[in-house]
């Protein structure tokens, strides 16, 4: 891509009526739990916006500053899990009688809420995240969102303070105040929806809100230096959003090829649950992360996935055409119709449930094994798109693979990686590097197959340096006489199945399609 930038296009983009991205600002208030109240949790989430201010005053929870009007995405107040033993009331404007109140919610809730706005915005808008220090409420929230997607002023270098050594970020107040004119964090005082016109200084009071909005207001302003001085990332997103339903653009993805991805609910630590009192228009199941406690018994934690399978889809959709990963475009879980035989039939799934933005949600006939049927389905997808699998195995040495892997991972975070290996044990004892090969789920020879894969994802490298991890430590190992790694081409794809089934990832590979674990697809996200 050139290096010429076009600032007129630059702009448009970075206005708050493109279509295709929205800027969100976000900021949490923390409560201090535990001894002296050192340990922060959650008290308060807030997410806003900017829109182009075209009448003279707001309405609701809006209101105008600079010619924007600010829009509340979001705003909850959140029930610490554990004592409350400091407020802070100085610094988080909040209090023991405001957490007693009814309109108070679990941190899960929270969690999931935040997450289905940052996936993508309620008109399908991908979200670039704007904040002050936002590594301090991404661990509260114990969420992440992609680094490229991700603008913090605290450390934006024009906003930080330097020194002989080093540079250190400043406090959101004294950037608002010195870039913005406008005073926050002022006693206690919240003013948010007064605007002092005539002198054309604003003074808002103290809480997340007027955190949020701040550090996008700072953003806005520097916006086109600082997209420019990282190079533009965002430029990409100036192209025109995939839909695959038009015939046009869904003729060039299928010159292309496109991408399903299979999640194998079987066989990972996955949960189906019905929301009982869910509205028109939200789904009507919800699928949870399980973690084993002690015991047999088995936890729920609160985290949908449902949001996060969106946002791979999403996501991939600005997958450049000069790569050679195809984009996935539809995502399908499946479940076993046993688990399901005692279930209500209100409760109980259907068949096919269309959860939305090419989300599926698929349930086996009870006499049916759903590894059978994921295999029938890598089939198809090759078969429809005239793929063959591939005549001749190409063998690499571990070296080779290293070398590969670390391919594309540029500064620029971009990839140009064309291959794929897949790692297959063919001999060797129980204990040989046990420890790796269980981490592999290659335990026996001939038995089981890992992929190797690059950056699935255009501007998201986290999955291929895993993979480049994964490569070392095998090479560290010294175990090239009892591991093959095949080499395969990633124009090929049509198919990747997410499972922990070893005898499922053999069966799949065989049929020419890509294996991911359970930590890889964490990895992926």
């Amino acid at each position: 891509m050139s290096n010429h930038f076009d600032h007129a296009a630059h702009a448009w983009l970075l206005d708050d009526r493109n279509e295709h991205i929205m800027f969100v600002g976000m900021d949490c208030e923390m409560v201090g739990v535990g001894r002296r109240g050192q340990e922060s949790m959650l008290a308060r989430c807030s997410l806003v916006t900017l829109e182009r201010a075209e009448e003279e005053e707001g309405e609701g929870r809006e209101m105008l500053l600079n010619n924007k009007r600010v829009k509340v995405l979001y705003d909850a107040y959140v029930k610490p899990s554990k004592n409350v033993t400091d407020y802070r009331t100085q610094w988080s404007g909040i209090t023991k009688e405001r957490l007693q109140r009814n309109d108070v919610i679990t941190l899960g809730e929270c969690r999931m809420n935040v997450l289905q706005i940052l996936s993508s915005s309620p008109d399908g808008r991908i979200v670039v995240l704007v904040g002050h220090a936002l590594k301090n409420d991404f661990e509260v929230l114990n969420i992440q969102h992609p680094p490229h997607l991700t603008r913090d002023t605290a450390w934006y270098r024009p906003f930080m303070r330097p020194t002989r050594k080093r540079f250190y970020s400043r406090k959101l107040s004294e950037l608002t105040r010195e870039h913005l004119g406008i005073i926050i964090q002022n006693d206690g005082v919240s003013s948010l929806y007064q605007t002092e016109k005539e002198t054309g200084s604003y003074s808002l009071g103290h809480d997340s809100i007027e955190d949020a909005t701040s550090a996008l207001l700072l953003y806005h302003k520097v916006s086109l230096e600082w997209e420019l001085g990282l190079g533009f990332p965002l430029r990409k997103y100036m192209k025109k959003r995939v839909n695959v339903n038009h015939s046009e653009e869904s003729s060039k993805r299928r010159n292309r090829g496109e991408v399903t991805l299979y999640l194998d609910g079987c066989n990972l630590p996955i949960g189906l649950k019905y929301r009982k009192n869910y509205k028109d228009g939200d789904a009507k199941f919800q699928l949870i992360s399980k973690t084993k406690a002690m015991g047999n018994k088995i936890v729920q934690t609160p985290i949908d996935w449902i949001p996060l399978l969106q946002l791979i889809i999403s996501c991939s959709s600005y997958t450049s055409s000069s790569r050679a990963v195809p984009p996935i475009t539809k995502i399908c879980v499946f479940f076993d119709g046993k688990m399901f035989s005692p279930v209500s039939d209100g409760a109980r799934p259907k068949k096919f449930n269309d959860l939305g933005d090419g989300l599926y949600l698929e349930v086996s006939d009870e006499s049916v094994e759903v590894d059978d049927v994921l295999v029938e389905r890598v089939i198809e997808d090759r078969t429809k798109d005239n793929v063959c699998l591939p005549k001749k195995k190409v063998c690499l040495d571990i070296d080779h693979v290293v070398e590969e892997l670390s391919n594309g991972l540029n500064s620029n975070g971009k990839n140009n990686n064309k291959n794929f290996v897949v790692v297959k044990r063919k001999g060797g004892g129980s204990k040989t590097n046990k420890k790796l090969f269980d981490k592999l789920r290659l335990r026996r020879g001939e038995e089981g197959a890992f992929c190797l894969v690059p950056a699935l994802i255009e501007g998201s490298p986290r999955i291929q340096k895993h993979s480049l991890q994964i490569a070392r430590q095998l090479k560290r190992a010294k175990v090239h006489q009892v591991v093959e790694y095949e080499q395969r081409p990633c124009k090929d794809v049509r198919s990747i199945v997410v499972t922990d089934d070893v005898l499922l990832s053999d069966r799949i590979v065989a049929e020419g399609g890509v294996v991911l674990s359970y930590g890889q697809l964490q990895q992926l996200i």
